[in-house]
Parts: structure tokens; sequence; C-alpha cells
């Protein structure tokens, strides 16, 4: 992909109001758009989060009445839900830290000042801030997979207008570590969506950017 291409499919991108409901993602595409999730970046690569597929068109139903009625969670090809821990524990520090031995292979000291420097940032999460802080990143997966789903030429759309304690509900994330952040839609537009055809609306660089 050059810049040209790269740029296209940013402009090309929006928040699809209407999908089309007969579109089904291929597999392959599938699992290249749950990669992004995974590849997703995220403060200290704690990856504070878990992706919820929901594949039954009962829960989808349900999730659409817990969303005010937007009709993506149903009609998109895939619906996935986003969600947060409820806050970050010693436990989830020692899990990182033993991950990045089994993939980098790193020693025990290296583990243990690893370790230290992340309890060092504890600033982030404590004192009421967890919650701010976890779906700040939970918001940056969302930005991340809408943008490699543009580059596959996949529409998708962030929810964020949902009702959280609802979802947690339908789910089962209640007595869990784990709440509801976000739902994305991913699949293609309807041809009779008429927001696909706007304009898009965004401040000019100018009032955007400074330099010191």
């Amino acid at each position: 992909m050059n810049i040209q291409e790269y740029i296209g499919a940013l402009q090309w991108r929006y928040a699809c109001k209407k999908f089309d409901p007969n579109f089904r993602l291929d597999e392959e595409c599938w699992a290249a758009l749950k990669r992004s999730l995974q590849l997703a970046p995220s403060s200290l690569g704690l990856e504070p989060w878990h992706f919820i597929v929901a594949e039954s068109p009962e829960i989808r139903e349900r999730l659409m009445e817990a969303s005010y009625g937007q009709a993506q969670v149903r009609d998109a090809s895939k619906y996935v839900i986003l969600c947060g821990l409820r806050s970050i524990e010693e436990a989830d520090l020692l899990a990182h830290v033993r991950r990045t031995r089994e993939v980098r292979g790193t020693t025990p000291e290296q583990e243990a000042a690893s370790l230290e420097k992340y309890r060092g940032y504890s600033a982030f999460w404590e004192n009421g801030r967890a919650d701010a802080y976890i779906e700040s990143q939970v918001h940056l997966a969302a930005g991340f997979a809408a943008g490699g789903a543009a580059f596959l030429g996949v529409d998708t759309c962030i929810i964020g207008g949902l009702d959280p304690v609802r979802y947690d509900d339908i789910l089962g994330l209640n007595g869990t570590r784990y709440r509801t952040v976000l739902g994305m839609a991913f699949g293609r537009r309807s041809a009779d969506d008429e927001y696909a055809a706007a304009r898009k609306v965004r401040f000019e660089a100018g009032n955007l950017f400074s330099q010191k």
C-alpha cells in the first residue's frame, strides 16, 4: 500500500450506520481483523481487555435493545464487545512479565526489574483512576482495529451508545474480572446508507497542529 492508498482508505472509512445484513466476511479476512485487535497497542503492553464475539442471533437482538435500538449490532457480519478489566492487579503484572519470558526468553533478573518498573506506574490505575485508564486502552484497540479494517475495505462502527450494565448481564460478565466498554460492528455498508456518500467533516490541519 502506497501513501495515496493509505490516505484513501482512511478517507473511505466512516462510522457505518446501516450494514448489509446479507453480507458475511470470509474467514481469512475475519482472522486478519481479529489479529488487528490482538496486535493493538496498550500502555505498558498490559492488554487490559477481552473481546467477545457475539454470534448468537438471540444475543445480538438483546444487545441491540441494550444499544438503544442501533441496528448495526444486529445487521453487521460480526459484532464484537470490547471489555476492560475492572481493576489492574499484581496478577496482571505478573502475567505480562511471564508472557514476556515465554516470547523473549527474559532472565529472572530482567523479570524482576520489569515487575518493579510496572509497579512504579500504579498511580495510573490507583486512587479511583483505574476505570479511565483501562477504558482509554480499550478505545485504543477499537481505533487500531477500525484503521486496519479500512485498509481491508471492511466497514466498521464503534458503538459507545450502549447500556454497559445490561450488556454485562446479557453476556454473563457479572462476577467476572471484565466489564463492557464498547461494541464494534464489522461488515459491509448497505447500498442505501445515506451517510456513506456524506463528505467527511474534519477541522483543517492548521487548526489541529502546531510547532514549538
